[in-house]
């Protein structure tokens, strides 16, 4: 590859680094406002209703409130590992930027040669 080859790949690197960083700082977004959304049904309901309906429906809330707690755990996990993948493809810029100039410098030593 030639140093530009080299530089353009990592400039990809570092795009796509940006766009997964972004996408977890959108999920991490979507995740606090879902976490907790059915709490508060609870105290409402327990002000409106008694009875077993009542009793059924706080047991529903409940239920479906640890499966949601549930997928916004998922989802902040998610975005956790798009910022790891987003830190490995920095690094692999780094990595092809310093080639980009090793390969330039190999290229000049080659010509001051000739």
């Amino acid at each position: 590859m030639t140093p530009a080859e080299f530089r353009r790949l990592a400039g990809q690197k570092e795009s796509a680094a940006a766009a997964l960083v972004a996408d977890a700082g959108r999920l991490r977004a979507q995740a606090a406002e879902l976490a907790g959304i059915l709490d508060p049904l609870i105290p409402m309901s327990q002000r409106a209703w008694i009875g077993p309906a009542a009793d059924d429906f706080v047991d529903q809330v409940r239920k479906h409130s640890r499966g949601l707690e549930g997928e916004v755990q998922r989802i902040r996990s998610i975005a956790d590992d798009l910022v790891r993948r987003s830190d490995r493809l920095r690094v692999e810029a780094v990595e092809l930027r310093a080639k980009a100039t090793v390969a330039e410098q190999v290229a000049m030593a080659q010509s001051g040669a000739l």
